[in-house]
C-alpha cells in the first residue's frame, strides 16, 4: 500500500472565476441534533469554502446557530423534511451522520434518506448515520468514514463498491483493492471536532471529484493543514482555526 500523493491535491477538480453560481456544487447536509450541534458547525465551515450552495436539514433547536452562520456564507440554506425531495434534487453530495446521535429517530432517518429516490450520486456517510447504514445502500457513490470503534465487516470493500475511509493514527482509504494512506498531521491533533471537518470537506469536494479522490484529498489537506497550524502555534491549536487554514493549505500545493 502507498502513501497519498500530493499530486492528488492538484488533480481536484475546484472553483472556477469564471464559474456561475451553483456550478462549483450543492452539498445537502443532515446532521446535528439537540444534544450535539458543533458536529454540524463544524462540517459546514470545513465545507463552505469549496461549494457554493449549502442545504442543511437539522434538529429545529439548531436552526439559529446555522443561522449566524449565513452572514459567513450566505447560501447556506436552511431545509425542512418536508423540502427534502426539493433539495436533494438539485444536490451534487449528501452529508449525513455528523452529530445524530444514536436513536430510533436516527435509525429512521438514515434509512428515510438514503433510500430517497432523489440521493445524490455522491453520498458521505459519517458517525452515528454509519451504525445504521445498511449494505446495500451503499453503492460506488458512497463514502464512510468509520473510526476503529464504528468498524463493522460489512464496511470492508469486498462487500460492496463505496469508498471506506478508516480514520486512525494510520488513515486507510481503499475502494476495491485500491488503497491509500496518510499518517500526516492528525494523529498528533488531540481537540475534538477533526471528524466533523473532515467528513464536511470530504462531502465538499465529492461534489465536483469523483468519491475516491476526494476521500483521499481531504485526508492529505486536513492533516497538512494540522500540521501547519501546529508549526505556527504548537499546541495551541484549537479546531476552530482549521477551517479557514484549509483552502490557503491548497493554494501553497496548486500551480500558481
Amino acid at each position: 500500500m502507498r502513501p497519498i500523493p500530493l499530486s492528488v491535491l492538484k488533480q481536484l477538480t475546484l472553483p472556477s472565476r469564471r464559474s456561475h453560481k451553483g456550478q462549483n456544487g450543492a452539498l445537502y447536509i443532515v446532521a446535528g441534533s439537540k444534544q450535539y450541534h458543533g458536529a454540524l458547525l463544524y462540517a459546514i465551515l470545513a465545507a463552505e469554502h469549496f461549494v457554493d450552495l449549502i442545504y442543511v436539514e437539522t434538529d429545529p433547536s439548531n436552526r439559529a446557530a446555522v443561522r449566524s452562520l449565513k452572514g459567513l456564507h450566505p447560501a447556506i440554506i436552511l431545509v425542512s423534511p418536508k423540502q427534502r425531495t426539493q433539495y436533494l434534487t438539485k444536490s451534487d453530495c449528501l452529508l449525513l451522520g455528523p452529530g445524530l446521535g444514536k436513536s430510533a429517530r436516527t435509525k429512521a432517518l438514515v434509512r428515510t434518506v438514503l433510500i430517497h429516490q432523489h440521493r445524490p450520486a455522491a453520498t458521505v456517510v459519517d458517525a452515528d448515520a454509519l451504525h445504521y447504514i445498511e449494505s446495500t445502500w451503499i453503492n460506488a457513490g458512497t463514502i464512510l468514514t468509520p473510526h476503529p470503534g464504528e468498524m463493522r465487516p460489512e464496511f470492508e470493500t469486498d462487500h460492496h463498491s463505496g469508498v471506506i475511509l478508516k480514520k486512525g493514527t494510520k488513515v486507510i482509504i481503499c475502494q476495491g483493492t485500491n488503497c491509500r494512506y496518510n499518517t500526516s498531521g492528525i494523529a498528533r491533533q488531540t481537540k475534538g471536532g477533526l471528524g466533523d471537518l473532515l467528513a464536511g470537506l470530504t462531502a465538499a469536494l465529492a461534489c465536483t471529484n469523483p468519491p475516491y479522490r476526494a476521500a483521499c484529498a481531504a485526508s492529505l489537506l486536513l492533516s497538512r493543514t494540522v500540521v501547519r497550524l501546529q508549526r505556527q502555534r504548537g499546541t495551541f491549536v484549537t479546531t476552530r482555526l482549521i477551517p479557514e487554514q484549509l483552502p490557503l493549505t491548497l493554494k501553497r500545493y496548486l500551480p500558481s
